[in-house]
């Protein structure tokens, strides 16, 4: 129970830590989220999303695969 206290205690510092305390002018949240408004980071995004596309593609047609048994080829 005291190891679930600390750890609860160390988040919420975190946490605090990430949205309240400035780090020069803006806080580590104002941080983030000025760099992820810039063109750079959007481009990022679209990459990202762009290859999770592709991979989602091709998981699903290795899962449907599954269900259509390859024949077996006489030597």
């Amino acid at each position: 129970m005291l190891r679930s206290a600390a750890k609860m205690l160390g988040l919420s510092a975190l946490l605090y830590a990430f949205f309240f305390l400035p780090i020069g002018d803006y806080t580590l949240y104002g941080h983030v989220t000025r760099i992820a408004q810039t063109r750079e980071a959007k481009e990022l995004g679209g990459e990202l999303s762009a290859a999770a596309d592709d991979a989602r593609r091709s998981l699903s047609q290795r899962i449907g695969q599954l269900g259509n048994p390859v024949e077996e080829r006489e030597p």
